[in-house]
């Protein structure tokens, strides 16, 4: 019991990291086999094995296949003949069923603005794990953000180059000037995000953009950047712009879901 109790704990635990896993559960065993059904184990993508189906062959089998499984994110159930397909005297045979851990999308959030606030409520309950950066404490903080997994005081500039983003994280830029928001542009389009909007006036946009050209930014990466962000639906108030944004964000998870291996 101690066993199973931890491996429920540990998907939880991947869930709110967002990191790459599957769980691998026997649900039937025919004759002699090393484990019963419902044995469970957790597969990461780094390799590493959490709790046991029985060890030797028949884990490592199921283990290379929970890793097709973390890249496809397709869940999938598999038979084994221990004999016949691991060489193994058991005699046995097993079925078990493999599916992705899916992790929750993390939103960033530079700017603790009026935009911020409204979008870090809705992008909660969409189920996002969100991050609030700002280098201002009065409007950075727990009691304003209480719905904010975290809250970030710091320079706009030293946290972009901390924190190295990766293709499950969701990026929003609506601070409270250019320089920022250029800062941040030219340090986190040097990572592999997943998505990335910023806010801004047309004319504020092609500046950026220039910006990023002449510092060596990509065209590509140029043309994955959204701004004007969110859809357009006539949005004024910043509660508005935030269920533009929050709209753009559910179109891109659920849209890009099968050319996305990390999407929940």
């Amino acid at each position: 019991m101690k066993e199973t109790i931890n491996i429920y704990q540990e998907i939880i635990r991947i869930q709110e990291s967002g990191e790459g896993a599957a769980l691998c559960i026997l649900i039937s065993v025919d004759g002699s086999a090393p484990q019963i059904a419902s044995a469970k184990m957790i597969v990461k993508e780094s390799g590493e094995i959490l709790g046991t189906v029985g060890g030797g062959a028949i884990e490592n089998k199921l283990a290379e296949l929970s890793l097709e499984v973390i890249n496809s994110q397709q869940a999938k159930t598999v038979k084994l003949n221990l004999v016949t397909d691991l060489n193994m005297a058991c005699g046995g045979q097993v079925q078990a069923y493999i599916e992705p851990i899916e992790g929750r999308d993390h939103l960033i959030i530079y700017g603790a603005g009026h935009i911020a606030l409204p979008t870090c409520s809705i992008a909660k309950m969409l189920g996002f794990h969100v991050t609030v950066v700002d280098d201002r404490s009065e409007w950075a903080n727990a009691e304003r953000f209480p719905m904010a997994d975290r809250v970030v005081v710091s320079d706009f500039l030293e946290f972009a180059q901390k924190y190295k983003a990766s293709k499950k994280d969701f990026i929003l830029i609506v601070t409270r000037g250019h320089t920022h928001d250029q800062t941040i542009l030219e340090t986190v389009t040097h990572s592999d995000f997943g998505w990335l909007g910023m806010i801004g006036s047309r004319r504020k946009i092609s500046a950026a953009f220039v910006r990023l050209k002449e510092v060596g930014i990509t065209e590509e990466v140029i043309s994955r950047i959204e701004s004007p962000v969110g859809l357009d639906i006539g949005a004024v108030s910043p509660e508005e712009i935030s269920i533009s944004v929050a709209a753009r964000l559910i179109e891109f998870k659920r849209k890009n879901k099968n050319a996305r291996p990390w999407a929940i």
